[in-house]
């Protein structure tokens, strides 16, 4: 199962969009209002990349 993290910030990450469509330093301040402190919080498993999704998958999730 993901961590509190990653579930926190998934939603938040969509929900952002709705206000800036791009990556980029707005679309990270919009995602940091709504919960402080995520670059920090959140460097160790988005630099794993999306490896996880699919590995999860393999193992019959999602």
């Amino acid at each position: 199962m993901a961590s509190p993290t990653v579930i926190f910030y998934v939603p938040v990450h969509e929900l952002a969009h709705f206000r800036e469509a791009k990556h980029g330093k707005k679309f990270g301040e919009i995602v940091e209002r709504a919960l402080l402190d995520y670059r920090r919080k959140s460097s160790g498993w988005m630099r794993m990349g999306l490896g996880w999704i699919y590995e999860y998958r393999e193992l019959g999730g999602m």
